[in-house]
């Protein structure tokens, strides 16, 4: 399947990344699965609104690849390219994950996906001064040798870090629940010095998607899964930053924690 089938996939209501997911593994093609039965289909497509989708998706294909069309030239001339799992552009440390997203939505210098060294820098957002002058300068030791420098854009320690790659002319991405509409606003000007800088805003999810509290979890492995280590500064036991923690040690990345008192 091309990008603009398994766009027209994701479309449907109902039919999740998961589903996706088990589409793309079955090797099958836009039409067989079209031409699939019910039955069969019902092996791919899973969950509370899988009879709807499965409806939509035998009676009103054809749609939805006309909106996928549409949808891929409007994000095309907003500087947004959608890469599915199929594609040579698609990340590699992705591949590595169980958890997967089908297609991801980029802006920026696609070149960084290339990139063999990233590393995650993730931490509070309610951070001390001391954390956030050691996420900068982690942040500006790893980009000047060479790593490009993921996190989330979020305050605090995530911010710290993308500004730390900048400052010593480094490379940095953000993972993003959506590369159009920023949040928070506070940084909409430091998403446009990374794309200024050649950087990177990352998400798997389409532009304008509501912003649901679970989707900030969901990105949460996608900073990790992107990265060979993580490297959590600052964080409460039960704070945003461990479940981070918890999918870097699910995805075998290497994780590291600075010693304050050196």
């Amino acid at each position: 399947m091309d990008t603009v089938e398994i766009l027209a996939l994701k479309l449907i209501p109902g039919l999740g990344n998961r589903s996706l997911v088990n589409i793309i593994n079955s090797g099958l093609t836009f039409a067989d699965i079209i031409f699939s039965s019910e039955i069969e289909l019902k092996t791919f497509i899973r969950g509370n609104l899988a009879f709807s989708a499965i409806q939509e998706l035998k009676t009103r294909s054809d749609i939805y690849l006309e909106e996928a069309k549409n949808l891929i030239s409007t994000t095309s001339r907003n500087g947004i390219e959608i890469i599915s799992y199929l594609d040579d552009k698609y990340p590699k440390y992705f591949r590595l994950i169980k958890d997967w997203p089908a297609l991801i939505y980029a802006k920026g210098n696609l070149q960084l996906l290339e990139r063999p060294l990233s590393i995650a820098i993730v931490g509070s957002r309610e951070c001390t001064d001391t954390g956030r002058k050691i996420s900068t300068r982690i942040a500006q030791e790893f980009a000047s040798a060479g790593a490009v420098i993921v996190s989330g854009l979020a305050r605090g320690i995530d911010a710290a870090a993308h500004q730390g790659a900048l400052e010593v002319n480094g490379s940095t991405i953000a993972i993003l629940v959506d590369v159009e509409n920023i949040y928070p606003k506070e940084h909409i000007y430091l998403a446009q010095k990374i794309l200024s800088d050649n950087g990177l805003l990352l998400s798997e999810n389409l532009p304008d998607v509501s912003m649901a509290k679970g989707l900030f979890t969901t990105r949460d492995r996608l900073q990790s899964g992107m990265s060979l280590a993580v490297i959590p500064i600052e964080t409460k036991v039960n704070g945003g930053t461990m479940q981070t923690v918890r999918y870097a040690r699910e995805q075998n990345r290497l994780l590291y924690c600075p010693d304050y008192a050196n």
